[in-house]
């Protein structure tokens, strides 16, 4: 599962249903705390879905992986709905946008779709999961057509990230600048910033496993980084904090608390 801990920052009563079939991660639904200005998105590669259960003033935005930290701006005391997709996967009902056209962005809709209008009316967490699988699954596809982007994002994945797009390309008899291409036109990034992002989530999912202090020297030897300056540099670029910064936040009580 790819995490967002820096979301928790502004929320309460998270709670979280894990799915992980017909290319979606989990759901998940939160109260946004009186400090909401202060929810911060990281790259994960994944596209969510977040309803705004406000009955006055409700919305849908569709948050597409970023490249770097970004402020998540929530309305303090209000419900939250959201929908994880997996990395590559993404559908919104009644729009014309792909998993590449939500990268690096936030795009709203005022008007929601039916299917997530009787959601609204619902309220409650796990019936509002299934009315939007009643009404996603039979529209679900598996993106045949981008199965060989979908090989390169699967090699990646199983290998956390710690495969270089040379390897893929020597097993697949492609060359390096195609499968890059096909991969990009597909999801909107290089497949070396994908390996990125994910190297960097597999290391938070190492943090919050319970790593019991943080080991620079170790990282750098099994996630394939030069030496420590560069592990530094890396998480720097990611997510603006130390690798001791993050393992701390993720492993702190309060925290931990927030997870229902």
């Amino acid at each position: 599962m790819l995490y967002q801990p820096f979301f928790l920052n502004a929320t309460s009563h998270y709670m979280r249903h894990v799915a992980d079939k017909c290319g979606i991660s989990h759901f998940y639904t939160f109260k946004a705390e009186n400090d909401g200005a202060k929810a911060l998105g990281i790259p994960d590669g994944c596209v969510d879905i977040l309803m705004c259960c406000d009955e006055d003033n409700p919305t849908l935005t569709v948050c597409g992986t970023g490249f770097s930290p970004r402020r998540l701006y929530l309305n303090a005391g209000v419900r939250y709905f959201g929908i994880r997709f997996r990395p590559g996967c993404f559908f919104i009902e009644d729009k014309q946008l792909s998993f590449s056209d939500a990268v690096g962005k936030d795009i709203e809709f005022e008007q929601l779709p039916d299917t997530y209008k009787r959601m609204l009316e619902s309220g409650d967490f796990y019936q509002m999961i299934d009315i939007f699988l009643k009404s996603y699954l039979p529209l679900y596809s598996d993106d045949a057509d981008n199965e060989k982007a979908r090989g390169i994002m699967e090699k990646i994945l199983q290998t956390e990230g710690c495969c270089s797009i040379e390897d893929i390309a020597e097993d697949s008899g492609y060359c390096r600048r195609h499968l890059t291409r096909v991969f990009k036109d597909a999801y909107g990034m290089t497949p070396k910033t994908f390996s990125d992002i994910i190297r960097l989530q597999s290391i938070i999912a190492r943090f919050r496993g319970g790593m019991t202090e943080v080991d620079y020297q170790i990282l750098v030897d099994e996630y394939g980084f030069y030496d420590q300056a560069h592990l530094l540099h890396f998480f720097k670029k990611y997510l603006s904090m130390t690798p001791k910064r993050c393992d701390d936040f993720v492993s702190d009580e309060n925290y931990l608390k927030k997870l229902i």
